[in-house]
């Protein structure tokens, strides 16, 4: 019925089950400091898909620069040398660490990423009304409009995908003849099934391996630097045109 995480009483709520640890699953980042309360009980805590710098809670996520370099060589081979980012805030580590693998991988295949193609729109968490949602779709749409010639799109969120649906519908875009969309996704089919009609080349994560990198660390005496992350190889699941 909601976010229950979010409540100030949620630590002391997980507290009082007798668990001895957590396994929380791409936390929000306004969760932050109920993290830290789950650590001041006693509580180890390990994350996935989002790490929390300052936190003695290590994180499970991809292989970021093998993520990188497999996303900069498929835009390779589809000939990509426009290519526009649509992300989240700079501020989270989801967003800067993926942003800056990128950065290292792209030069290598021939593609550059100035600042003025990285579209940052996200729906802030305490705005996700619908009003906030129209917002967002408006500042990605705008800035897609912006740069009509793009050849290629990044997008690291599924709430960037529908302004690029419009286009592609109305018939201004036509995805793959005129550019590659690949969309960073935990989860392939649902995005598929909300877009039949949209030929979307998806990273996904490989959620065994992260389930078992998981346990492991819960099960394991903790490192020295237990803010480390897991290092997971990602895979690319493409899409048939």
């Amino acid at each position: 019925e909601g976010d229950e995480a979010a409540g100030f009483d949620f630590p002391q709520r997980v507290a009082e089950l007798g668990l001895s640890g957590v396994l929380w699953v791409q936390p929000s980042t306004r969760h932050e400091m109920n993290i830290a309360r789950l650590l001041d009980r006693g509580l180890r805590v390990v994350t996935t898909g989002r790490r929390f710098d300052g936190l003695p809670a290590p994180a499970v996520h991809e292989n970021l620069d093998a993520m990188a370099d497999l996303v900069a060589g498929h835009l390779a081979e589809r000939g990509v040398s426009k290519l526009l980012l649509l992300t989240g805030p700079m501020q989270d580590a989801y967003t800067a660490d993926r942003l800056a693998a990128l950065h290292r991988a792209l030069p290598q295949h021939g593609i550059d990423l100035p600042d003025d193609r990285i579209c940052v729109a996200h729906t802030l968490p305490l705005d996700s009304s619908e009003p906030g949602r129209r917002l967002l779709e408006r500042t990605v749409e705008s800035f897609l409009q912006e740069h009509a010639g793009f050849d290629g799109v990044f997008a690291l969120h599924p709430n960037h995908l529908t302004p690029l649906v419009r286009l592609h519908r109305a018939g201004a875009h036509r995805c793959p003849d005129d550019f590659t969309l690949i969309h960073l996704a935990p989860a392939c089919a649902p995005v598929r099934q909300q877009y039949p009609d949209l030929a979307i080349d998806l990273v996904q994560w490989p959620t065994e391996n992260i389930g078992r990198a998981a346990v492991s660390l819960l099960s394991s005496p903790p490192a020295a630097d237990a803010s480390a992350p897991a290092a997971l190889l990602p895979r690319l699941d493409v899409a048939a045109a």
